[in-house]
């Protein structure tokens, strides 16, 4: 299944799954000092953003990209998906034992499918694997998880972010002549997690 990106209520469905979705992560802080300089808040968190490459856009996507844009260049939230067909994002229902992850909802979630647990204090991060599913239960990771999530704490699909905003978009639109075809179309974008 091809990636997307949810706007406002419209859905960009890629015509094939990304060239590129490079992840990187990073260290956020936020300092908050008196008029005197005593530094009387200091938040550490952390968050990922994606650089990604979608190319033989048609010219209708290309249209959407740019009414996307416009909207996202404003500030909107928007989803983001590698593939339309992980965009699960639930809450763990319990703390994790070994393998056994037991969440809220597996809507969505099938063995092979990789996610990524975040701690709601945002401290850790851990990428797993699902083994196995118990539907409506719990997920079976492939390898014993390093930290003990708690319930409350995040999971989703590791190359999905429910609440995105844009960073950048560079739309590119090669002319060649090559068997007919006039032109390829392109667009690349990065897109940061926004943190709720």
């Amino acid at each position: 299944m091809a990636g997307q990106i949810i706007w406002n209520g419209t859905t960009i469905a890629f015509s094939r799954i990304p060239e590129a979705w490079a992840a990187v992560h990073k260290n956020v802080t936020t300092r908050v000092e008196t008029a005197g300089g005593k530094v009387v808040s200091l938040h550490r968190s952390r968050k990922t953003s994606y650089k990604i490459l979608v190319k033989l856009l048609t010219e209708e996507q290309e249209r959407q990209f740019t009414n996307f844009w416009y909207w996202a260049s404003k500030g909107g939230e928007f989803a983001a998906a590698f593939s339309s067909g992980q965009v699960s994002s639930t809450t763990l229902d319990g703390t994790v034992s070994g393998t056994t992850v037991p969440l809220t909802a597996t809507t969505g979630m099938t063995a092979g499918d990789r996610l990524l647990l975040i701690s709601d204090d945002r401290e850790h991060f851990e990428e797993v694997i699902i083994a196995s599913v118990s539907a409506g239960i719990s997920i079976a990771a492939t390898v014993s998880l390093t930290h003990n999530f708690v319930s409350g704490d995040a999971c989703r699909h590791a190359l999905y972010l429910p609440y995105a905003k844009l960073v950048t978009l560079d739309k590119s639109v090669v002319e060649a002549q090559d068997n007919g075809k006039t032109n390829t179309r392109a667009a690349t974008f990065t897109i940061e997690e926004s943190i709720q």
